[in-house]
């Protein structure tokens, strides 16, 4: 498969494989881990190949050491198709989870046509070879069978042609993981299991072959699904702010549920009174109850009449518990998730709310303070000291953009091309090297073009200014970095003061971020087409094949689209940066 143990952060390749568990202990490790070094997808496929290569050595000395180490030790115990069975079964589930993993980490690679392609590529060439007339025996699916057993400590003790049917549902799975993969990448949905590969399909289904009074010997556990569905995400480049919101939901999880339960084992009925302790679960229960287990924090909060968690909080959480039981559905961990068809409970969560927004009166007011309207108070705080609480809600409120990206731009970030002038929203440096700065996923990174209204105010001799000074690279030097690695935790806060003092009398629920949903819809009036306007907001676009193919509107096209965005009523004809 065009995988290759290759995953992708940022714009970088890395080589990752997993140790078999019996020999972890020889290795010294759970995981091989490798940095590429670079962000061509060929080049990372030739040094992810050696460095397989490299790790099938490691781990054939590592098989090798492990016997020398008990030469005397017993003999192992010898077992049958069914047992055999049982670990094809978990090893396609792993199979197919990775596969899931990957194409997870990897969906930005639908939007880059050479490397898809590539890709593509190698997929059917692998297909090929699996799907050949020849028999398994000939093929390289028996010695990864001997492999799996002798990892699992077991010998197997079934006959030639128990082994032969074994590989060969062994390959089956290869292919069916081939297809998967391959319709994914061309988006054409998910396939059915072919009849081929009933085998493993209905084994799995059914007891058929198995112990049918006992739990799978190491079945999955609430505590590894959370630990999984933690790992996935952070691979897939989650920010470390969405990480942290992972936290208060599964460690709640974790709590109720055991983290030792078989996944297996958590029903409808269960998970019904969970969602109902979840209603009661305290707010800052860390904070105010630090170490106790979740139903202590909740019986000590109603004895210190603390407030449960809110709305917004609540709807965060079973977002997250329900992303959470669709991932060990998709990775084959359970067949149905226990949350299907439960409606959500209390205090009118369900769907949520929309983002409160400022009305127009409301901006033009934020923009009239005196920060903005008066000469003499921009002089008394060096405006040129503090450009980020100039520039910031301005390109937030025109371009849409996230706080953080726009806090964390680099001068350099700023450029005309074809005449005219654009931001760079990247994780990168303008000449590709790494840097702090972080994208909330891939299909942020994008090129706006600068809006006319903000030229007419001065960002282009800002940026001109900001170009002569040889200290600070950063276009907003006045932001610094916050404890969670983000430049705009600071300009929150201040943006927040800065609200309070605009609306002494009544505080609009609006926020920083409600400008970004503001320029959405000023996008859907002005009629820009949902692609664009996708494309210059940094959201998810079509995931269709075609969608991956084509470099998209031109920086010409794009700047057309962007002159339309308007806001009818807005009055900030007197702001000027000189």
């Amino acid at each position: 498969m065009g995988k290759n143990h290759l995953i992708k952060r940022g714009s970088r390749y890395f080589f990752r494989r997993r140790v078999p568990e019996v020999i972890q202990a020889i290795v010294g490790k759970k995981e091989l881990k490798a940095a590429l070094g670079t962000s061509d997808f060929k080049e990372a496929v030739r040094k992810a190949t050696v460095e397989t290569l490299k790790s099938d050595e490691q781990f054939e000395a590592a098989r090798r050491a492990l016997k020398s180490v008990h030469p005397g030790a017993p003999a192992k115990r010898r077992v049958g198709y069914s047992e055999a069975m049982h670990l094809l079964t978990r090893w396609y589930q792993e199979l197919e989870n990775g596969s899931l993993v990957w194409f997870e980490e990897n969906h930005g690679i639908r939007g880059n046509p050479d490397e898809l392609r590539d890709v593509l590529e190698g997929g059917y060439t692998d297909l090929a070879a699996y799907s050949g007339e020849r028999h398994p025996n000939d093929g390289c699916c028996r010695k990864e069978l001997r492999s799996l057993i002798e990892d699992a400590g077991v010998e197997f003790g079934g006959t030639d042609d128990e082994f032969t049917r074994l590989s060969g549902l062994m390959k089956r799975g290869r292919v069916l993981d081939l297809q998967k993969h391959i319709a994914r990448l061309e988006g054409t949905g998910e396939i059915q299991a072919p009849q081929m590969y009933s085998g493993i399909r209905h084994e799995k289904s059914c007891a058929s072959g198995f112990p049918s009074s006992s739990q799978p010997v190491n079945a999955p556990s609430v505590g590894d699904v959370i630990d999984e569905f933690l790992e996935a995400r952070k691979l897939n480049d989650r920010t470390d702010a969405t990480l942290r919101a992972y936290a208060g939901p599964t460690n709640f999880l974790r709590s109720i549920l055991g983290g030792s339960t078989p996944i297996a084992n958590v029903d409808r009925a269960q998970m019904k009174e969970v969602l109902k302790l979840l209603v009661q679960f305290p707010a800052n229960a860390a904070k105010h109850y630090p170490g106790k287990p979740a139903l202590r924090c909740i019986e000590l909060a109603k004895a210190d009449g603390r407030k449960a968690i809110s709305a917004n909080t609540l709807k965060n959480y079973l977002i997250c518990v329900r992303a959470l039981f669709n991932f060990a559905v998709e990775a084959q961990m359970i067949s149905v998730s226990p949350l299907r068809g439960i409606s959500f409970p209390g205090r009118g969560v369900k769907g949520g709310s929309k983002r409160p927004l400022f009305t127009v009166d409301e901006v033009n007011r934020l923009f009239r303070h005196d920060f903005y309207n008066d000469n003499e108070a921009r002089r008394k705080l060096s405006l040129e000291n503090v450009p980020g609480r100039f520039w910031v809600p301005l390109i937030a409120l025109f371009h849409g953009c996230r706080s953080n990206e726009i806090c964390q731009l680099y001068t350099d970030d700023v450029f005309e091309k074809d005449g005219i002038l654009c931001i760079n929203i990247s994780d990168e440096r303008a000449d590709g090297s790494s840097c702090e700065k972080r994208l909330k996923t891939q299909q942020s990174k994008r090129l706006v073009p600068v809006h006319p209204t903000l030229l007419e105010i001065g960002f282009k001799t800002f940026w001109k200014q900001r170009g002569r000074d040889q200290r600070n690279p950063r276009l907003f030097h006045d932001l610094t970095l916050g404890k969670n690695g983000n430049y705009s935790d600071a300009f929150q806060k201040h943006f927040h003061r800065f609200l309070s003092d605009c609306f002494r009398e009544k505080m609009p629920k609006a926020t920083l971020h409600s400008f970004r949903h503001m320029w959405k819809d000023a996008a859907t009036e002005a009629g820009i087409p949902e692609e664009v306007a996708r494309r210059l907001g940094g959201w998810v676009g079509d995931r269709s094949a075609a969608a991956g193919y084509g470099r998209g509107p031109s920086v010409q096209k794009l700047f057309e689209a962007v002159q339309r965005i308007e806001f009818p009523g807005l009055k900030i004809d007197h702001i000027r940066w000189v």
